[in-house]
């Protein structure tokens, strides 16, 4: 797919105040969550199928919010993290992944990345950890950890 297809730009809505980057390496999931948000009231200043144009990509459109896909690529993810964090320490960075292990959401935490949506569950976790995050908090999707001692046993590990 060329990048031209790649970059779908999309109309703004009245009292948008949220801008999005969403990455996801699926055509359809990636058109069906776009059209998703945008109906809930987010801009989607663009959304790419890899993470290194996200990277590319956040530093021309600066979102207040980029979301990365980890599916099948979670060093990579947490790589283009990093990168986009160096250059914008505000970033605030959403991790889409498959794997509801802890172990998962713990290290993208420690790298940066305020929320952790399981993608199983973005169509209906996605819009609450944008707003989460977007305003300074830190989003997961339920199930991660299945009980905050096992988060607390993980952090200190």
């Amino acid at each position: 797919m060329t990048e031209k297809n790649d970059l779908l730009r999309h109309g703004t809505q009245a009292g948008t105040s949220v801008q999005v980057l969403l990455t996801e390496n699926h055509g359809a999931c990636r058109r069906g969550l776009c059209d998703l948000l945008t109906q809930q009231g987010f801009q989607m200043v663009a959304d790419v199928t890899d993470n290194w144009n996200a990277v590319r990509l956040m530093k021309r459109f600066k979102p207040d919010v980029t979301i990365l896909d980890a599916t099948g690529k979670f060093l990579e993810s947490l790589k283009a993290a990093k990168e986009i964090l160096l250059w914008n320490q505000q970033a605030k960075i959403i991790l889409l992944n498959l794997h509801a292990e802890s172990q998962y959401a713990l290290v993208a935490l420690q790298a940066g990345i305020r929320g952790y949506v399981l993608k199983t569950k973005a169509a209906g976790d996605l819009a609450q950890a944008i707003l989460e995050v977007s305003g300074g908090g830190i989003y997961l999707s339920a199930g991660v950890f299945s009980h905050p001692l096992e988060a607390y046993i993980m952090s200190t590990a």
